[in-house]
């Protein structure tokens, strides 16, 4: 526990915004571990690896002029910010799923950037994480699902098959990527999503190729389902262990 000059003990602990013990505490400190928490938790949720945050996070922390201690784990973040008077304690909201953004990760990495040779002001920061959360880094719905079909057929041929069975994965591959954004507009868990777009996905593709006795689906139901893993986080997290 910290004690400030005056000898009388102080701490505050707040749940990403929401104050748990309504200590004495400085506005500005509160609000800086608040912008780097969800700094942090766009650039994991983006795709950025666990060492990438935790560097951005520390740099930015003392760039404002305090020491941090941060903690990522499993479901979310811990921030400790301190100077030579006073601490704050929060707790990062839970992160339910990681994607890959490298266009939000780029933007985000741009205020890391800026943080270290521009001037430090936690509401411009604020609303440039309001830009990327909110205002759209999203990929166009149709490109997101061209580039999985054209990943799907290309992992077909990959698998040793002919062109009917690249055409049928790759028509398969966008037909994934419209059912994922359809699940995903209903809030449904990641897990059971992913299953069922591979369930469902995996059904119209050998459905399709039934009609060619000859043709075996197996590169086709191989390649569905390798383009439902993902790699970027699935690596972090290997990394990670």
């Amino acid at each position: 526990m910290h004690s400030d000059a005056e000898g009388a003990a102080r701490r505050h602990v707040a749940i990403d915004g929401v104050a748990t013990n309504t200590a004495v505490h400085s506005p500005a400190l509160s609000g800086v571990a608040h912008s780097l928490l969800r700094l942090g938790r766009l650039m994991l949720v983006s795709g950025a690896a666990t060492e990438h945050v935790q560097e951005a996070v520390t740099i930015l922390a003392r760039r404002f002029g305090y020491e941090p201690r941060f903690l990522i784990f499993s479901e979310g973040m811990l921030l400790t910010l301190q100077d030579e008077h006073e601490f704050v304690t929060k707790l990062g909201p839970t992160i339910s799923e990681m994607k890959v953004n490298m266009k939000a990760l780029s933007a985000l990495d741009g205020i890391v950037r800026h943080g270290l040779t521009g001037t430090l002001d936690t509401a411009q920061i604020e609303g440039q994480l309001d830009a990327i959360e909110y205002v759209g880094n999203r990929y166009p719905r149709w490109l997101v699902a061209l580039g999985l079909g054209l990943t799907a057929g290309s992992l077909a041929r990959l698998f040793g098959g002919g062109g009917l069975v690249v055409t049928v994965t790759a028509l398969v591959g966008i037909i994934s990527a419209e059912l994922g954004e359809q699940l995903e507009a209903y809030s449904i868990n990641p897990i059971a999503r992913t299953a069922t777009v591979a369930f469902l996905t995996g059904l119209i593709g050998a459905l399709l190729l039934k009609a060619f006795p000859n043709t075996s689906p197996v590169a086709c139901l191989v390649a569905a389902g390798t383009i439902l893993i993902p790699g970027i986080p699935l690596i972090n997290g290997m990394r990670d262990a």
